[in-house]
């Protein structure tokens, strides 16, 4: 890896929820790479203790799973959304733990939300062959935004 930034991948969802685990599988991907210098979190949901694994990196990539999407977008999340925003692990995003982050610890990692087609919100743990294929190239896309 020719980079030594360090980053944190954070792949979210409900892998009991068929598609909506697609964040945890993207990160479970990224985790198997071995990179020293990411750290990568599969999680149910994004919680206030995550703030302070963001509070130590310098790139910060949220993956998750999205009915809207129809490919896999990378959305780069601008530095002046975060402030002042509420944070509710009810209803929590990117965008309100990283302002989160910037209220406890004064961090900024640079930031980016992709987005896993998703169809299927079922009871299961089997995926859609359309989020398999998301999850990817999800993945290919951290690991360029990872070396960029």
């Amino acid at each position: 890896m020719p980079t030594w930034e360090k980053v944190v991948v954070i792949g979210y969802g409900n892998t009991l929820r068929r598609d909506d685990g697609a964040g945890q599988k993207v990160a479970e991907a990224v985790a198997a790479r071995g990179w020293e210098n990411v750290l990568s979190l599969a999680v149910h949901q994004l919680t206030p203790e995550l703030a302070a694994e963001i509070a130590t990196a310098d790139k910060a990539i949220f993956a998750d799973a999205s009915p809207d999407a129809k490919t896999v977008e990378v959305r780069e999340i601008a530095d002046n959304f975060r402030e002042n925003l509420p944070f509710s692990p009810h209803t929590s995003d990117p965008k309100g733990l990283l302002s989160l982050t910037k209220l406890l610890y004064d961090k900024n990692p640079k930031a980016w939300w992709v987005l896993i087609p998703a169809l299927d919100f079922e009871f299961g743990e089997e995926l859609s062959p359309v989020t398999v294929t998301g999850i990817i190239d999800a993945v290919a896309k951290i690991e360029q935004l990872i070396i960029a």
